[in-house]
């Protein structure tokens, strides 16, 4: 597989927001967000689980693009754009974050698009792991 540590590092932060999205969404409410009523409101718990699944779903596609022979340059600025869409929300709403867990998600998600960004720009690979000619 052509799977970079970047890519590993990646799938792994992935599968830690489908985790805690999906299985325990009332602790990641309170552990990220100020307002204390977000774990115990249905609707919030509602909207991190379709959460979680969403994020399933983005860890399941990103594993097949990379694992299937497309273009991995593309792929990673692609992943870099969606990483800082993130970024660029968590920023824009950190109002409503404790701070602590602003940094921590502000840095994680910044960290993964500066590291994608790297990837793409010194990737040397173009197709499923194959070296390009």
């Amino acid at each position: 597989m052509p799977f970079t540590k970047i890519d590993c590092f990646e799938k792994l932060a992935q599968i830690m927001y489908c985790g805690m999205l999906t299985f325990a969404p009332a602790f990641w409410l309170g552990d990220n967000f100020a307002d204390e009523g977000a774990p115990t409101n249905p609707t919030a718990i509602a909207l991190a689980n379709i959460m979680g699944v969403l994020c399933f779903c983005i860890t399941v596609t990103t594993f097949l693009i990379r694992s299937n022979g497309v273009d991995l340059k593309t792929a990673d600025f692609a992943t870099a754009l969606c990483w800082g869409a993130c970024t660029y929300l968590t920023f824009t709403q950190q109002a409503l974050y404790k701070p602590q867990a602003f940094k921590q998600n502000l840095g994680l998600q910044g960290g993964i698009v500066a590291m994608f960004l790297f990837q793409g720009l010194t990737r040397s690979e173009q197709k499923g792991g194959q070296k390009s000619e």
